[in-house]
């Protein structure tokens, strides 16, 4: 129907052989009128074919409802399924929520995210694991989730939250949380709260230092600082023994600080979109880092001490100023994929020994000589060389585009 509305307007237009631009701005917003109507029509539409669907349901042989994007403002009947394990109510006009208009026997997941709630209320629960509330315009966290006792995974993503309450921790199957995009500046008092879990996400909250009591987080396995202004780290951090994943993504750090390296766990370091200059010979101390995320840097040197990691699987530093690359890099029998794209290398090592790469990229360098070595690799996956001065003869050009195309056949991916 919108394709026929549209196409009526443009023959009408160009029946006519001079526009005005006053008539040719009107012509114009009569056409995004009638694509608005159009699709508001279809959505129409397409929200009625769902209810009339949900309404022939048989409740007691369903364990998963979409309710999703109904621009719903109340809940229909839900009391009446009973097997019910699974309910998406995202994207609705709810304002209040109460579970004893759901049947929650057996449910283990809910999510409630954009909505405009303004009450949240559950009564005890056993079965409920993972809750999410993101977008929601809560100022704090509601009450009666401390009544969800088989709460594993809480998201509170992009609300106004301002502090953890002390239910948190007294919430004793609670491994995960997700407060980031709030209010939160994380308060020594909010960390007490947290202190009982393995996954806390706190991205985007502003935060300018993390708190002297870190060292409470002695549950964590991942901790996510991503989008604050961080610029060093209390020296507690360094007491997180079981702590596995760290990631710092667009922070204001300029070197990475001495106290990461004591966490003699870690498997995953990020510092995406900082400003270091270089990565500290202690590194080597990370002797089970599977993952090194440190693009978007300005380093330009990989350090000799990297080579000892021998866990390393995921190297990510592109968008550096690495003027070459330590012969050794070849040598990790583990390294899955090499990202050094957007550098500055001229040239680079034989990558025949890398037998274990399945992702290379080089794009975006000074590399003159085509990398053959690495197209040869027997688990290459994915390879990027383009952006490159590449000077090759006739001959050269003949065996590339041959090899290519042998790549393609084998369904590896090359950007060239």
């Amino acid at each position: 129907m919108m394709y026929r509305i549209l196409l009526l307007i443009l023959l009408i237009i160009f029946s006519t052989p001079v526009f005005s631009q006053e008539e040719t701005d009107s012509a114009l917003d009569s056409i995004q009128r009638a694509m608005q109507e159009a699709y508001e029509l279809r959505m129409d539409a397409e929200r009625k074919e769902r209810l009339d669907a949900f309404n022939s349901l048989i409740p007691d042989s369903i364990a998963f409802i979409d309710l999703s994007k109904l621009e719903l403002n109340e809940l229909p009947a839900l009391t009446s399924f009973s097997m019910l394990t699974e309910l998406e109510l995202q994207d609705n006009q709810l304002t209040q929520f109460s579970s004893k208009d759901v049947n929650t026997s057996q449910l283990r997941n809910l999510n409630l995210s954009e909505n405009l709630l303004e009450k949240v209320k559950f009564k005890k629960n056993d079965s409920l694991q993972v809750l999410k509330l993101n977008d929601c315009g809560l100022k704090k966290i509601p009450r009666s989730i401390k009544k969800l006792k088989g709460l594993k995974r809480l998201e509170l993503d992009k609300n106004e939250i301002v502090k953890i309450p002390a239910f948190i921790r007294r919430m004793e199957k609670l491994e995960e949380i997700n407060v980031s995009f709030n209010d939160l500046q994380v308060s020594e008092k909010d960390l007490k709260q947290l202190q009982k879990l393995k996954i806390i996400q706190l991205i985007g909250n502003n935060m300018t230092e993390l708190p002297d009591n870190i060292a409470l987080l002695q549950a964590a396995r991942k901790l996510n600082f991503s989008m604050n202004q961080l610029e060093d780290l209390p020296v507690g951090i360094g007491e997180l023994d079981s702590l596995e994943s760290l990631i710092f993504y667009k922070n204001n750090f300029d070197t990475i600080p001495a106290v990461i390296f004591e966490l003699a766990s870690l498997t995953e370091l990020d510092f995406y979109y900082n400003s270091i200059r270089e990565i500290p010979a202690e590194i080597d101390r990370l002797k089970k880092l599977k993952m090194l995320y440190i693009s978007y840097n300005q380093i330009s040197v990989i350090p000799e001490s990297l080579k000892d990691i021998s866990s390393l699987q995921k190297l990510y530093i592109h968008h550096n100023q690495l003027i070459g690359l330590p012969p050794w890099i070849v040598n990790f029998k583990n390294l899955e994929i090499l990202d050094v794209g957007y550098n500055k290398l001229a040239v680079l090592p034989d990558f025949s020994p890398a037998i274990s790469l399945t992702e290379v990229d080089v794009q975006s360098n000074n590399l003159s000589e085509v990398p053959w070595s690495i197209l040869n690799l027997p688990k290459l996956d994915r390879v990027f060389l383009k952006n490159n001065p590449f000077e090759v003869t006739e001959e050269e050009a003949l065996k590339f585009q041959i090899l290519v195309e042998e790549l393609l056949y084998k369904g590896v991916r090359v950007s060239f």
